[in-house]
């Protein structure tokens, strides 16, 4: 008995043993995988402080999962095979070097707006869609129909249909598109920049703004009757609110935002420019006025943006496009969306043809990219005026001067700050 109890205690403190350093074993792997990935992202984070185009972005509070942005999208990374997705994401961030390359020298060749320094945006480089071997393709493929293929005339719960009864053209309409639960956002935004819309003052100018902007909040279907409570009384009080009858989620974006146009059409129709912008921005909206008024937007129309070009189509993941939506390999030419302005007679083209084709849930590629080349709109290129990509360290001083329009991933905290800082002479930033 004794023998078979000491042969049961010999077993179990193998087993025990075996168990312990497999669990170390798996430990250590996961650890090593994890490191490999953090020192990665370290060394991305650290080039993205010196590269100005900020090709290569990761996700700004640490790894999300397996989830790494590149170009603005995201790439998960497969769960059994990471170590050859590191070699893969290497690869896509030598592709991006070449491609900046190339940027770069088709930059040195476009024209200065103002060499003023009292200009709209002084230095600023702009650059007009040219040489895009894209837009011919895109343009043949891309025919109008006359069969509706997807409906956005979606009833509102808010119709915000006196916002506009006060200032009938503004030079400058802003869509901020806000998530129903933002009210803290909201607000924040209503006392920093959108506060030009009340006031018509920007700090440090003396000139009034009054009659040239409007800002409209754009949020879709209440995700609870609380939240929606709240949001009437914001309505109620703020008159700047607009909720219509979809599901407000990522993948209605673009549904989104040509719900925004649709009710620019109806309520605000005589609006010169339209600014489409997410309530994470800073938008500098005298920057943004000043620079509108020198453009002129001829018959065709023109989308003003950053630039972002020679992009490829991703066929997994959150920002997926199936072949039968989008059968090429690049996409035209458009601008980055977390900002753009759209001029009227463009916004209200894409208005009336949106709807007689498919449904492609990457919204600044269909509404400045494919929807712009197939109305014959123009791109002008303003670079680092508006943002480029998602930034993880976007820097405050960028707002003085004259040289930003916009700027994204602003926290609630850092809007108050930059708000502050340009009521501020401008020896606070020295550059």
């Amino acid at each position: 008995m004794a023998l078979l109890d000491k042969a049961r205690r010999r077993r179990f403190f193998s087993y025990t043993i075996r168990r312990q350093f497999l669990t170390i074993v798996v430990s250590m792997s996961s650890m090593s995988l994890i490191l490999m990935i953090y020192q990665y992202k370290v060394r991305q984070e650290s080039q993205l402080l010196t590269d100005a185009t900020h090709q290569l972005i990761y996700e700004q509070n640490g790894r999300s999962g397996n989830l790494v942005k590149e170009n603005g999208r995201s790439v998960k990374l497969p769960e059994n095979n990471q170590f050859m997705v590191m070699q893969e994401i290497e690869q896509l961030a030598a592709m991006n070097k070449v491609e900046e390359e190339k940027h770069s020298l088709e930059t040195n060749r476009t024209k200065i707006i103002s060499k003023d320094r009292n200009g709209p945006l002084e230095g600023v480089v702009a650059q007009l869609d040219s040489e895009d071997p894209m837009e011919g393709i895109v343009r043949q493929h891309f025919q109008i129909g006359n069969r509706i293929k997807f409906d956005y005339q979606h009833p509102y719960i808010i119709n915000g249909s006196t916002i506009c009864k006060d200032v009938q053209t503004p030079v400058l309409l802003i869509m901020c598109l806000s998530n129903p639960g933002e009210h803290t956002t909201r607000h924040i935004i209503r006392t920093t920049w959108s506060s030009i819309t009340r006031t018509g003052r920007w700090p440090m100018s003396a000139q009034t703004y009054t009659s040239e902007v409007k800002i409209v909040f754009l949020i879709g279907k209440p995700w609870t009757r609380d939240v929606g409570k709240r949001i009437a009384r914001e309505s109620a009080t703020y008159k700047d609110v607009i909720v219509s009858d979809f599901n407000d989620k990522y993948t209605n974006l673009t549904r989104k935002v040509l719900v925004g146009l649709q009710w620019a059409r109806q309520y605000c129709p005589g609006f010169k420019f339209v600014m489409k912008t997410d309530s994470d921005t800073f938008v500098h909206v005298k920057n943004a006025i000043d620079y509108v008024k020198t453009v002129e937007p001829g018959n065709s129309g023109v989308v003003i943006g950053s630039t972002i070009s020679k992009a490829a189509p991703f066929r997994r993941g959150k920002w997926a496009l199936s072949e039968e939506n989008y059968p090429f390999t690049r996409f035209p030419f458009y601008t980055s969306g977390q900002t753009y302005i759209i001029s009227n007679n463009l916004a209200l083209k894409i208005v009336d043809t949106a709807k007689y084709f498919s449904y492609i849930r990457i919204e600044d590629v269909f509404i400045t990219g494919i929807m712009r080349v197939v109305l014959g709109g123009r791109l002008i290129d303003l670079g680092n005026a508006f943002p480029r990509h998602a930034r993880i360290y976007p820097s405050t001083c960028e707002f003085f001067g004259v040289k930003k329009i916009s700027e994204t991933n602003i926290n609630d905290e850092m809007k108050y700050i930059i708000w502050d800082l340009l009521q501020k002479p401008r020896q606070w930033c020295k550059n």
